[in-house]
This record gives structure tokens, sequence and C-alpha cells, in this order.
């Protein structure tokens, strides 16, 4: 093994790409004169960086098709051109080409960054008189080519405010709709949505995302308010009859003054008895019922009966 450096160097823009530690580790191989290590001799030069780490490394980059792991040693992937002689050099150059096509995308170097550089590969690879070619001088230009395009594609910070005229998209709409929100509870929400973020003074690029996840959250609230009615309950000392059950009870001759009184026995039964119920409002209904034709005989009989019309009362549960 060669010496070293007290220094390590590496590529920047390799190293954004498949990692730092695994930059380190491809300069380090590359560095020798051989273009090859053993992997014991690397972990004892790259003592900094534990053992497992530099194996996965190692591993990773030999998926990316930048190292060759063979008997205990590392070392670096190296193209050999046939002869330019050779048929079949355009062949060769082709194939070539392929491989770092592959290479270049596992770095992140999109399709369209490559083959504008192409025609600019070809050239140089046609004219060289190397027997030799090492992937990574073009890997570094290919790599670099793309950061270059990443920021003349950067979007400056469109973050702002939401405007006081500010209505979802039809995106936005259609997503909550297919989540059978109503379209006037939609509607309905939007002037909340905006006062409220307006106070806040906050900033946004993604007013649209921020809607859809606010109506969703108030329209599982809403929809949980409406059914919770119907969700059995426990009675409680502060429980009381809905006001359309002293409409039923008035229907058979029963006066609201009696059915009151007897709402604190009512609620003590129940509350000792620890059941639950999903109709309150209708067991209220029979208990009263039973305590007047119980101090009112007379009134139990058969026409009192036929003159009940509670059966036509909607009752709220």
């Amino acid at each position: 093994m060669g010496d070293f450096p007290n220094h390590q160097v590496f590529s920047k823009d390799i190293a954004e790409s498949i990692g730092l530690e695994e930059a380190i580790i491809f300069e380090t191989i590359k560095s020798q004169e051989i273009k090859r290590i053993s992997i014991k001799e690397l972990i004892k030069f790259l003592s900094y960086i534990p053992e497992t780490k530099i194996i996965r490394c190692l591993q990773k980059l030999k998926k990316l098709n930048l190292v060759e792991l063979n008997n205990d040693f590392a070392s670096l992937k190296i193209i050999k051109t046939r002869p330019v002689k050779t048929k079949s050099t355009r062949d060769n150059t082709s194939s070539f080409l392929r491989e770092i096509t592959f290479q270049a995308k596992q770095l992140g170097v999109k399709k369209k960054t490559i083959q504008s550089n192409l025609e600019n590969l070809k050239k140089q690879l046609s004219s060289s008189k190397q027997k030799n070619i090492i992937r990574d001088g073009i890997l570094k230009f290919l790599v670099a080519e793309q950061k270059k395009v990443n920021k003349l594609n950067y979007l400056p910070n469109l973050k702002k405010p939401i405007e006081k005229t500010w209505l979802p998209n039809m995106d936005a709409v259609s997503i909550l709709k297919s989540a059978e929100v109503s379209e006037e509870f939609i509607t309905n929400s939007i002037p909340e949505f905006i006062l409220f973020w307006r106070e806040k003074n906050f900033k946004s690029d993604s007013w649209n995302t921020l809607f859809v996840n606010h109506v969703r959250k108030e329209w599982a609230k809403f929809t949980n308010k409406i059914n919770d009615k119907n969700k059995p309950k426990k009675m409680t000392s502060s429980w009381e009859p809905d006001p359309s059950c002293y409409d039923v009870l008035k229907l058979a001759k029963i006066n609201k003054k009696f059915a009151v009184e007897q709402l604190a026995e009512f609620r003590i039964f129940w509350i000792d008895s620890n059941e639950i119920m999903t109709s309150w409002n209708s067991k209220f209904i029979q208990h009263v019922k039973y305590k007047w034709y119980k101090n009112n005989p007379e009134a139990s009989g058969i026409i009192s009966r036929l003159n009940d019309k509670e059966w036509a009362v909607d009752v709220e549960h």
C-alpha cells in the first residue's frame, strides 16, 4: 500500500450524490497507484469510520458499479476499451456509454442531462487514444452538469400570506367531495379558514393542502357530533329530556308539571342501575306514563289509550 497524505481528499459533487463516507472510501481506493487496496488496510487507514460502516459503504459502491470486491480486496471499477483499429470500437463505446448512463442515474443525474451531453462524450471517446478510461472523471462531470441544471430550475420561495379573496382550487374541492364532505360545508369553511391564517400572519406555498386537512378535521368533528346522539350513554345527574318529550306526554293528557316532578327520581334510578341507553327520552316518557297511570287509574282506560297519539310524534333520542 502506498503512502497516504495527512489530509483526506474527496469530491464534493460525488459526496453530495452518494454520501460522505462513500466518497471518502472511493477516493481512497482511487488514490492507490494500482487502484486497489485490501479491505483490512482500508479499515486500518480509515480508523475514524466504524468498520461496519466501511463494509456497508463498499457494498453500496459495488452496487453503484463504482468498485469491485474480490478476495478481501477493493478495486476501482475500470472500463477497458478495445483497440481503435478493431471493427467493434463503436460497439465498445456504446457499451461504455450505457454503463456510464446507468451509473449517472444512480448518482441522481437526470436522463435529459445525460442526453444533452451525450454527443460531447462520444466525441471525447472517439478521439481518445487511451486504452483504459476511468469512469470517475465522466461521472464527476455529469454530476456537476446536473447541479448546474438544478440551479437554473430552482424556484424562489413562493410562500405568501393567504389573500382575503382566496378560494380552494378544483383539485382540493374534488378531494374533499370524494371524502363525502358536503359542498355546503366546504363553502362555509372558507371564511373561517382565511380569517384564522390571516390573523396568524402565516405564509405558505400550499394553501390548498392546508385547507383540505382543515376541512377533513372539522368535518370529522361535525359528523361525530351528529352521530353522538345515537351512541349509547349512561344516565347523568344533569340529564334533561328533549322538549318534544313533553309534547308527547301532553297528547296523552299528562301535564308538564307532573312530568318534571318525576325527573329527579328517574335520574337517580338509572344512575344507580349503571345501564347505558341510546334513547333516554323514550325511557323517560315510559316512566312518566307509568307514574301517571299509577296515580290516576281512571286515566288508564281504553279510551285514553286510543286518544294517545304519541306514535305520530317524532321524538329525538
